[in-house]
């Protein structure tokens, strides 16, 4: 059985070291978007915050051709529910915080649609776990039909406009724990979906499913932090990109940005 630091992406290259999520921005125009903790944080107004502050918006790095504007703004009941942890963003919310894409402050909703090809990728980290409620992406308006969440502690389950619960499964029992750093993609190619794990696959891959998802809210999580979030719509990446992106997210520790230790 492979363990998570084995398989395909168990060594980083030299010519990495370099590289960065926006290299895949570069070449994919359309509705590509890296959202960065390190990048883009602030207060309600776009404004600058510092450490411990409320989070109010999320500004991503997108394709210099593109036009659209997008941002993650807090919908949390309080507006106060995430949190700039050492430079990440940490959800501290016991109702699952709400960060829902619009188009600009004060602008309107708006979600992503992805009715082919797609690629994403998450870099979290729980400081609780809740079987079957945290979520890394969903439907606002329609959250029991479309979501990708951890099921269990060796599950991710995803659904697509409310078909079939689509259930990836890993070798590796408990392979969901606390306080440890999780890359997560999920990948969709020719209507079949696959979902990794720090570079390792569910043993349910691929799972065929051509459905249209709809997303736009990420991260409703009660207590956790996000580093990095990527959607590219309308293409995947290749192996050596992963690759890369991998060695890249890896390098992020818990005091990259910031002394100190998180919160949990």
């Amino acid at each position: 059985m492979l363990g998570l630091k084995q398989g395909l992406f168990s060594k980083d290259s030299p010519t990495t070291s370099n590289w960065t999520p926006s290299d895949l921005l570069l070449t994919r125009n359309g509705s590509s978007y890296w959202w960065s903790s390190n990048y883009g944080v602030g207060a309600d107004d776009l404004s600058a915050i510092d450490d411990g502050d409320p989070i109010g918006t999320w500004v991503p790095r997108k394709n210099g051709t593109n036009a659209t504007t997008r941002l993650f703004i807090d919908q949390s009941a309080s507006n106060k529910d995430f949190l700039y942890d050492k430079r990440y963003v940490y959800s501290e919310d016991s109702e699952n915080s709400k960060f829902t894409l619009f188009d600009a402050v004060g602008g309107s909703a708006q979600e992503f649609t992805l009715d082919g090809d797609f690629y994403m990728c998450f870099r979290v980290r729980f400081g609780t776990f809740t079987s079957g409620a945290d979520t890394l992406w969903q439907d606002l308006n329609n959250t029991s039909k479309d979501f990708c969440r951890i099921q269990d502690s060796d599950t991710i389950r995803i659904k697509i406009n409310n078909g079939s619960n689509r259930n990836f499964d890993f070798e590796e029992s408990d392979l969901f724990d606390t306080d440890i750093w999780y890359n997560i993609e999920i990948i969709r190619a020719t209507e079949a979906i696959e979902v990794f794990v720090d570079g390792v696959a569910s043993t349910s891959n691929p799972i065929t499913d051509a459905g249209n998802v709809t997303l736009d809210r990420i991260f409703a999580v009660s207590d956790g932090h996000v580093s990095d979030f990527i959607i590219i719509k309308g293409f995947t990446i290749s192996n050596a990109e992963r690759t890369k992106l991998k060695a890249y997210l890896d390098r992020l520790g818990d005091t990259t940005y910031m002394p100190g230790g998180l919160q949990t």
